[in-house]
């Protein structure tokens, strides 16, 4: 018996399984197929066409292209493709993490770091991180608002964002590298550290 099934295991499959198997391995690999040829125009040198073609990814509902755009998007060396891009990325509420530099030779008094503390982390006495939590988009005040607290909370503006932490507001300008750069400025009060503190905010990151 067991000779018997060892033999029929090494016979050749019926002709159905067969097909069904080619069926499985082009229905794998047509979707790579096409996933690169997008690539290919996302990345290619003709400009309107990328950007066509990353609009209709962003609203196809996929989370895949989507996912592909916005990464292209984000990098992008056109202006336009990555204000749109991070529109789109806005547009998805999520929460960013901000890491801070403080711009001053020499020692920072403890106002700066009252405020990483009161707001995120502090790494080191010139350093720390925060997050940015942007909430849903008010269509009557034309900004972002908070998950907790009314108002606008963030603005978007082509590629520049500004943001409202910690009773101050924040300006950054996103690059080809998927980063948001910039900076936040905060009076303590007049005897202590007012700013401005640089910013690096990843955005790439966040796109799982």
């Amino acid at each position: 018996m067991i000779r018997a099934l060892a033999f029929a295991a090494l016979m050749p499959l019926p002709a159905v399984a067969q097909s069904t198997a080619a069926d499985i391995l082009s229905a794998i690999e047509a979707p790579t197929s096409e996933l690169e040829q997008l690539m290919e125009v996302l990345g290619g040198p003709n400009e309107e066409k990328a950007l066509t073609a990353m609009r209709l990814m962003l609203k196809s509902g996929d989370a895949t292209m989507e996912r592909m755009a916005l990464r292209a998007g984000l990098t992008s060396t056109s202006g336009v493709a990555r204000g749109v891009a991070l529109d789109a990325f806005m547009n998805t509420q999520p929460t960013l993490m901000a890491f801070a530099t403080a711009d001053t030779e020499g020692e920072v008094n403890v106002g700066f770091e009252q405020w990483i503390d009161a707001n995120g982390s502090l790494s080191s006495a010139k350093t720390g991180s925060f997050p940015i939590v942007v909430g849903p988009y008010l269509d009557d005040e034309n900004c972002f608002g908070s998950t907790t607290l009314r108002g606008c909370h963030s603005r978007l503006g082509g590629t520049e964002f500004s943001f409202y932490v910690g009773s101050a507001w924040g300006t950054a300008r996103l690059n080809d590298e998927g980063e948001l750069i910039g900076s936040i400025s905060h009076r303590f009060d007049a005897n202590r550290f007012t700013g401005p503190v640089s910013l690096k905010i990843p955005l790439l990151g966040q796109l799982q």
